[in-house]
């Protein structure tokens, strides 16, 4: 599948944690870019975080990120590969598997957890990435596996992420200029 599309799509805060910015990067089997968007800064009132209270962060994350941004999309990928859990719900808006997915270390998901995979670089030249996909689509957890394998094998799956957090630093400071 080299003309597989992946779409990395990452949320940051900024000024302390006040202030939310998305985006995506949508690249091709081998992690060249193909398209970038983010999001302006959202900055929920006291109000919002009062009457939202602790679903406020999955709402910004889900209906005002991540929605937004992927229909924004030209060319729908696909695959969405994240990194923040609260974006799993993001999968019941969509028709595409959806993955959070980190490197070994960084995940908490319990290794008897049926949504848990892991993928592991056939060349060898990347560290194992632990997956995990929405409890009411694990379908998605074979097809994540079967399209990212050969992906590892080649390029690392973590590193879009770092591109992604660069360029909102840049988006991010260039708007408070």
């Amino acid at each position: 599948m080299d003309d597989m599309s992946l779409m990395f799509l990452a949320v940051h805060q900024f000024d302390d944690g006040s202030s939310y910015r998305g985006a995506f990067l949508v690249t091709d089997s081998d992690t060249t870019p193909t398209e970038f968007r983010c999001t302006n800064a959202i900055n929920p009132t006291q109000l919002q975080k009062t009457l939202y209270g602790n679903i406020l962060d999955e709402h910004i994350l889900v209906e005002l990120i991540a929605v937004p941004l992927f229909n924004a999309c030209t060319k729908k990928p696909d695959i969405v590969i994240v990194t923040d859990d609260l974006l799993l719900s993001f999968r019941k808006k969509v028709s595409i598997p959806i993955a959070v997915l980190k490197e070994e270390t960084e995940f908490h998901v319990p290794e008897d957890d049926p949504t848990r995979g892991i993928i592991t670089s056939e060349s060898g030249k990347f560290q194992p990435v632990v997956t995990n996909v929405h409890n009411d689509f694990m379908e998605d957890k074979k097809l994540v596996a079967e399209m990212l394998t050969p992906i590892l094998s080649k390029r690392s799956l973590t590193e879009p992420f770092e591109r992604i957090r660069i360029a909102l630093d840049q988006v991010h400071d260039k708007d408070l200029a």
